[in-house]
């Protein structure tokens, strides 16, 4: 992929930034404060324009819809992952399955992935997800429910704020 579009979704986290070509997402970014923070994001995954362009609007729509807090299903976007193992496609495949308000565990997935020994390895998977919400790697949590890791912009707080948006309850002491 050598030039990429890209589209700069307002919300409450801040920009929303979505990077892809034809219809398949490479990236999503969250909570970016300027257009011109998204340069500095976006280095080695090649060009990109100048101005956003609203290169795939159902995913737009979708992500807009999501942070009015709707439940929106992500399942028929494309990811662009060229380089990823077979075990990294299962555990982003499992993610996906996590819907809208609902949470599961890094071992949770490792088992639905069947290594049920490897909930480090889910994590680090996860740590790498470049399309978070798409892959809803927020819904993931450690294995006593606790906040565990989020590399986004904002980390636990933005994992919070997404979690809470679904209507998700947390304990206190969570995170």
């Amino acid at each position: 992929m050598e030039a990429l579009d890209f589209y700069a979704l307002p919300t409450p986290l801040g920009l929303v930034v979505t990077l892809g070509r034809q219809g398949c997402l490479a990236r999503v970014l969250l909570g970016l404060p300027s257009l011109e923070a998204v340069q500095g994001q976006v280095e080695g995954l090649g060009a990109i324009p100048s101005q956003p362009r609203d290169w795939f609007p159902e995913l737009h729509r979708r992500l807009a819809a999501y942070f009015q807090g709707r439940s929106v299903g992500f399942d028929p976007i494309r990811l662009w992952s060229p380089c990823w193992t077979a075990f990294r496609r299962r555990v982003v495949a499992a993610c996906r399955k996590v819907r809208f308000g609902q949470v599961t565990t890094y071992r949770g997935l490792a088992r639905a992935v069947g290594s049920p020994k490897s909930a480090r390895a889910v994590g680090g998977v996860m740590r790498w997800n470049p399309w978070p919400v798409v892959v809803p790697c927020h819904r993931v949590l450690g294995a006593r429910g606790q906040l565990h890791g989020y590399s986004a912009a904002g980390g636990l707080e933005t994992k919070r704020w997404l979690l809470q948006l679904e209507g998700v309850s947390l304990p206190p002491s969570a995170g």
